[in-house]
Order: structure tokens, then sequence, then C-alpha cells
């Protein structure tokens, strides 16, 4: 698998304080990480590093097979990022996009049509001649959105694009990025502390700790599951075989079977195993990022 950023060993010091703790991280080429973790932990500074807005302190940062530090001008040619919202408020949409376009040297005779294009795409076509400061916060962050897009970036950083949008919004924003990803367009970081809409969208997810790399792995290993079954008889003892499925297996009684996994096929493994021991019940709940966060990662 190609890696479309590799950050490796690396640390950033401020004065006397140490930001980032040699931080190794691969992203996936195609893939969405979710950058999370508490105010302070360091996100911003990672984003920032990668983007070669900061120098690090040690360690080294390859986009798409170019370190950042030899030659940041290269490295970031397909790098598009937005920390913060970016336009100018007097132009209109469609003016600020041309306008970036024209800068860059990639506006075409097709760029008129893409332009219409990708702002029928953020739902801001009907607002496309209209001035920008007239717009809510929801609707400027979509124009920033679309700026961050309109040069159709291999890598994408995206730093809190969820604050100031609706259900709405949100629904939007992820059907835009995901389609991206899907088409194999680009990559994808985001950071945001709405977990359950990060959980939604990310492939991966790099949970950042006091400068540290405390977590990194795919959604699907790091959201988990959990179950109660109730039996008709005593369980009895619990076969090696099951509890190598399970984060935690116990007995909350002798016929109640307690079992933390994030094994989609665990029910069939219980089933399997207790043949004999006929299942009365079985609850199940999702311990989503929120959950597994709130306790912490080990």
């Amino acid at each position: 698998m190609t890696n479309s950023i590799e950050i490796r060993n690396v640390s950033q010091h401020y004065n006397d304080k140490q930001i980032l703790k040699n931080v190794s991280l691969n992203i996936p080429e195609y893939s969405i990480l979710g950058l999370v973790g508490e105010n302070g932990a360091g996100k911003t500074t990672l984003m920032k590093s990668i983007l070669g807005l900061i120098q690090i302190s040690s360690g080294e940062i390859v986009i798409n097979g170019e370190k950042v530090t030899n030659n940041r001008s290269i490295a970031m040619k397909d790098v598009a990022f937005m920390l913060e919202p970016r336009y100018c408020s007097y132009l209109s949409p469609y003016s600020m996009l041309k306008y970036i376009l024209i800068l860059s040297n990639q506006y075409t005779k097709e760029s008129k049509q893409e332009i219409i294009e990708l702002l029928t795409q953020l739902k801001l076509d009907k607002v496309a001649r209209k001035s920008i400061y007239t717009f809510s916060f929801g609707m400027k962050q979509r124009v920033a959105l679309a700026v961050t897009l309109i040069r159709k970036p291999s890598v994408l950083i995206l730093d809190e694009p969820l604050v100031g949008l609706d259900m709405q919004g949100i629904d939007l924003f992820n059907k835009v990025i995901k389609d991206l990803v899907d088409a194999k367009k680009c990559t994808v970081i985001i950071s945001s502390h709405q977990l359950d809409e990060i959980e939604k969208i990310s492939s991966e997810i790099a949970y950042i700790e006091s400068g540290t790399l405390a977590s990194y792995d795919t959604v699907e290993n790091m959201v988990e599951s959990e179950y109660w079954f109730t039996f008709e008889s005593a369980v009895g003892e619990i076969p090696d075989s099951l509890a190598a499925s399970c984060k935690s297996i116990s007995l909350e009684s002798d016929n109640i079977l307690h079992i933390v996994s994030n094994d989609t096929s665990i029910f069939r493994k219980v089933s399997d195993e207790f043949s004999s021991n006929r299942i009365l019940d079985m609850r199940k709940s999702e311990n989503g990022l929120r959950h597994l966060f709130a306790e912490g990662t080990n």
C-alpha cells in the first residue's frame, strides 16, 4: 500500500515546552484520517508541521515521496489545507474560485464549468454571484471548503471543518469528502472534536495525547460493541478460543456472559461454543470513539 504522507519520529519544541514527542505515522493513499485529541494535545501543531508552516525540531515528513524539509514547494504542490476559513468577503464564491485558479496558473476554458459544478456540489450555486460577507457562518465554511478543492489537490488537510455546520451541512461535507476519496482523487486528514462525525467519515483514527501518538488504528478496529448473553443454564468455563476474539469477556452471573469485542461474527462464535446451552436473550450496545476516549486509550 502506498503512503501519501509519512511522519517519521517528529518532535517539536517551543521555547522549553515539547509540543510533539517522537510522532511516527503513515497515512495510506486515498484514506481519510481522523485526527482527534483534547485541546492543546498537539493536533494543529502536527498539521502545521506536515504543511511546513512551522519548523520541526527533529524527524522528517514526506508527502507524495518528497521531503517537506528538503523542498517544501515541491512537496506542497498538490496539497490544500484549511486551518481556518479563507476567503475574500467582498468577492462572490464564483469570483473567489476564479481568482484562485488565475493566481495558480490553472485557469482554462474548462474552469468556468468546473467552478459551477463544485459550487453546485456544495449547494452554493444559487448564491454563486453574491458577496460572501452576506453569508451565514455555515455557508462561509462551505466556501472555504470550495477554496481548498478547486485546485484538485491530492492531499487535503482540514482543521475543525465541521464547526458552524448544521446536520445537513455536515452530511453534505461528509458526502463530498467521501466521494473524493472513493474516486481515488484525494487523501484527507480531518481534525475535529465531533467524534461521532469523525467516526462516520474516517477510515483510520490517530489519537494525539500530550504531544504523543497514543493510538492509531482503523475505525473498524477501534470501535467496539458490548454484548450481554443470557443463557438457559449456567455457562461454566469460558473457552480460550472464544476469549481470543474478545477484548474482554466475563461472567456477570452463572448464566449471563458479558463480552466487549469488535469481531462482527461474535454472535455466531458464542452460539457455536455454547451450542448445547440455549441463548434466551442477547443485548448489544455500540462503544464508539466517544466512549473509547472517555475511558482513555491504553
